[in-house]
Parts: structure tokens; sequence; C-alpha cells
């Protein structure tokens, strides 16, 4: 993989813009390799997992993952409305990466909240430097006032400060249908009977409470309530950043 991304091109001055990308990841966890001479998935194991206290997290493999039962499974929404197996697909990895791929329970993620605000993990200056967004979001490609940090996105709702990913992603994505949804006049219900989707779905998305694995599904709700190009667009970037922040184990459509 390294040998791969060192032939792409440089898509903009690092700090001058904001762009996700997966490839950064695996170049960080290059990094952590060469730096700490322990693998990746042991650094992680040795300098998260067990300094925070979390007992149930891990990386498997793909064999590990159909063979146990207490492993969540993903599943994958198909062009047909077929829902399948994702470690089927030809795409899922025999184990995650520095992008994605670690499982652990909802415990041991409140474990790793506590820690790396707490102290746990680093020191308060690094946690502050960890946490904090370094560079400004357009509003093209997230509507509200946001700032990127190392993985994370920082923002201000009211008089609390919020750090995260997936929760921002989600929500973004889930505001820009909203919009669309109250500028066309029609309700949830109206949207479900034109894309042959349940009332429940449709609400979901549009509360950023759920995204859906494929886009066209998004793509005919925005159709529905009269979306243009620039919409589809926009629609589009935030669906691509709600996704590459979502572990594909916890699905939600239908």
């Amino acid at each position: 993989m390294s040998a791969y991304l060192r032939t792409l091109p440089l898509r903009f001055t690092p700090g001058s813009q904001f762009g996700y990308s997966n490839d950064g990841y695996f170049v960080l966890g290059a990094i952590v390799a060469a730096v700490s001479g322990l693998s990746f998935y042991d650094y992680i194991r040795q300098h998260v997992f067990a300094r925070a206290g979390m007992t149930s997290s891990a990386f498997f493999a793909k064999p590990q993952i159909r063979a146990d039962d207490s492993i969540a499974l993903g599943y994958a929404t198909q062009p047909g409305g077929t829902r399948v197996d994702a470690t089927t697909l030809p795409g899922f990895p025999y184990v995650g990466g520095p992008f994605t791929g670690g499982y652990c329970t909802a415990r041991d993620l409140l474990r790793f909240a506590i820690a790396l605000h707490g102290g746990g993990l680093l020191n308060p200056a690094f946690t502050n430097l960890a946490t904090t967004g370094k560079q400004a979001v357009s509003p093209a490609d997230l509507p509200q006032g946001q700032f990127y940090g190392y993985g994370q996105v920082e923002a201000i709702a009211g008089a609390h400060r919020i750090v995260g990913q997936r929760a921002a992603a989600f929500r973004d994505l889930g505001d820009v249908l909203e919009q669309l949804k109250k500028d066309s006049g029609r309700s949830c219900e109206s949207i479900a009977r034109k894309t042959n989707l349940s009332k429940s779905t449709v609400h979901r998305y549009c509360t950023g409470s759920a995204v859906p694995h494929e886009f066209g599904v998004l793509e005919r709700i925005a159709l529905v309530c009269g979306a243009g190009r620039d919409d589809l667009v926009r629609l589009h970037r935030l669906w691509l950043r709600a996704s590459a922040s979502r572990h594909d184990a916890a699905d939600q459509d239908e």
C-alpha cells in the first residue's frame, strides 16, 4: 500500500485545505510503525486498548469475524435492494487498517473517551493538540462552522464544545436532507411513498441518525424534493464523508 501511495500526486499543500483521505491514515499507520518499532496493530493494542482498559476491543481477521457469533457483522444494501453480509463482498479486507477495522463494544468506546479526555492516553497538552480543530471546513463540505483536527471534527453547539467524528458527519448530512425536505414542502410520509422507503427510514436519514450504504437512496429522496445538480454534488460529498466516518459493522438502513 505504501508503494502505491507514493505514486499519487499531492492534491494540495498540506494545511491549506480540508479533504478527507483514507490514504492519509495509512500513512499515519506507517509512521507509527516506523517510529515505535512495532506493527500498527501491536502499538494500538499496547498503547491504546490496554491503557484505556478496552478489554473487548481488537482487530479481527475476516475468518475470525465470520466464525465468531459474538462479533457483529455489517450488512450492505445492493443496487437491487437486497442486503448481504458485508464480509462476503470482494472489497471486505482480510483485516482492518489504520483508517477503519477495529472492533469495539459500546463500553470500550466509553472507556476510550474517558481515557482520552482524562489524561489516560496523552498528557493534557497533547490531548488538546490532538482534539483541537486545525483547518476551517468550508460550508460546501460541512454546512455548520466547524474545524477539522487530527481525525476529529471540532464544533460549537450552544455553550458546548463537541469533538467527534461520526455524529458530526451524520448530522451534517441529515441537515442538508432536512432542508431539502422543508423547501419542497413534503412530509416524510410523502417522500416515502415516492421513493419506496418506509416513513421511519426517511425520518432517520433526515435527522442524521442513519446513513445508507448506497448514495442512490439519498439521491432518490433529494430528487423527489426537487434537488438540483449542485444540491446532489454537495449531498454526495457529505455522504462520502459520513460513510468514511462510520464503522461498517453498524448499518441501520432498510
